[in-house]
């Protein structure tokens, strides 16, 4: 369940993401389903690898980050574990902004928005590809490529 909640949340992402750059209503029921269905299933990925893999230990979590880039960069950075868990917090507080205040989310500006996007696509890329191998490593590429390519299909035009 840690890796399918993770791939099915980015799978919505990239359906989301969709619709907010073919200017559909991001206010919409569906959009509003499906943005917060994704994160959602972020939050119960992040509950899942702290409650199972690291058992409620925030030191465990930060050794294993730690370990992890080491085998993949070559150094040792424990500190991504606070990235993870910005990533949930920053996500969670957007969908609450979604539901609370349609209108002033649809007007937020667009910096803010390309920078809450391009971390949250940051992140994915960390955990899906680079700090993956074998089989989930080639699906995380599948489901990154989605995201970028719906993103640069809908810009192009």
């Amino acid at each position: 369940m840690l890796a399918i909640s993770i791939y099915v949340s980015a799978s919505l992402y990239a359906i989301a993401l969709g619709m907010i750059l073919s200017k559909r209503q991001q206010t919409t029921a569906l959009f509003k389903v499906v943005w917060s269905a994704a994160c959602l299933l972020a939050a119960v990925h992040a509950y899942l690898a702290l409650s199972d893999v690291h058992q409620w230990n925030h030191q465990h979590a930060f050794d294993h980050i730690a370990n992890e880039t080491g085998r993949v960069l070559g150094f040792r950075f424990g500190y991504g574990v606070y990235f993870n868990y910005l990533f949930v917090i920053i996500w969670i507080a957007d969908v609450i902004w979604l539901w609370s205040s349609s209108e002033s989310y649809q007007n937020r500006s667009n910096r803010l928005s390309s920078a809450f996007h391009l971390f949250l696509i940051l992140i994915m890329v960390n955990g899906a590809v680079v700090f993956r191998d074998g089989l989930p490593r080639y699906l995380g590429i599948i489901v990154i490529a989605a995201i970028l390519t719906t993103w640069w299909r809908k810009t192009k035009n």
